[in-house]
């Protein structure tokens, strides 16, 4: 734009000044200089509209930019959202069907790389700037720590859990013992967050899904907002219905 205006304020400044000349030569026996003066303020006119129309429409475009960039922002936001979540779902699950100490290992990984990604999603700047919308996916992130943490503490029992039934199954498979190594399985007493990880009803009511619903519902009305407002167009905004549990949008998980 200011390019634009670099250009067209110079032009119109001089033609501003050959009119003046040209006013300065005219006589009322000799019209040619008067009319050239004329066409040139019409000139003058139209040169100025062209750049106050082009600094409009330039302006708008700029914003318009703007406003999609934001609306392909929150999209990306709720596409990382809801996979974080639909993993968490796949490791439910899982350890419901098979809740060993091996598979435990393997899904904490799981969970440590949905958290990851949630740290970073957190640090996006549409997020970061609104302290609603990150304190809900902190949330989600400490759910996830909390998991962590109490594998982390109960790691020894764990761990000789999984080493005894590895070399139990080597000397079976050498054949050094006609008796399969039975399954080993966790004292569920000692994991209390898996335990509400494990129990629908309890993780529904507990913080990652808090988060989750709440910092999708955030972004949600940001879109319809954008809509309303007619800044977003067709822009592949997911209109996707809402799963069973949208009737927790609007209700506090504590209650």
């Amino acid at each position: 734009m200011r390019k634009i205006l670099s250009v067209l304020v110079p032009i119109f400044m001089g033609v501003l000044t050959f009119i003046g000349v040209l006013f300065t030569a005219a006589s009322s026996n000799v019209d040619v200089p008067l009319e050239v003066a004329k066409g040139l303020i019409n000139l003058a006119i139209a040169i100025l509209v062209t750049g106050g129309l082009s600094y409009f429409l330039s302006d708008r475009a700029r914003k318009q930019a703007e406003v999609t960039e934001v609306g392909r922002l929150l999209v990306g936001v709720m596409q990382d959202l809801k996979s974080a979540h639909e993993t968490v779902q796949v490791v439910q699950f899982r350890l419901n069907a098979d809740c060993s100490p091996m598979r435990l290992r393997e899904q904490i990984e799981v969970l440590i790389e949905v958290r990851a990604n949630l740290q970073r999603l957190r640090h996006e700047r549409l997020i970061r700037d609104d302290v609603g919308a990150y304190g809900e996916i902190k949330r989600m992130t400490n759910y996830i720590r909390a998991l962590a943490e109490e594998y982390a503490a109960n790691l020894p029992t764990t761990s000789e859990l999984i080493t005894t039934f590895e070399r139990d199954t080597q000397q079976y498979l050498q054949s050094k013992t006609d008796h399969p190594p039975a399954m080993p399985k966790l004292e569920m007493q000692q994991f209390k967050e898996l335990q509400n990880l494990l129990n629908d009803e309890r993780f529904r009511n507990g913080q990652f899904y808090a988060g989750y619903m709440r910092a999708r519902l955030w972004i949600e009305n940001k879109l319809s907002q954008l809509r309303y407002e007619g800044r977003v167009d067709a822009l592949a905004v997911p209109r996707s219905p809402l799963d069973r549990a949208s009737k927790h949008l609007r209700r506090d998980p504590r209650k």
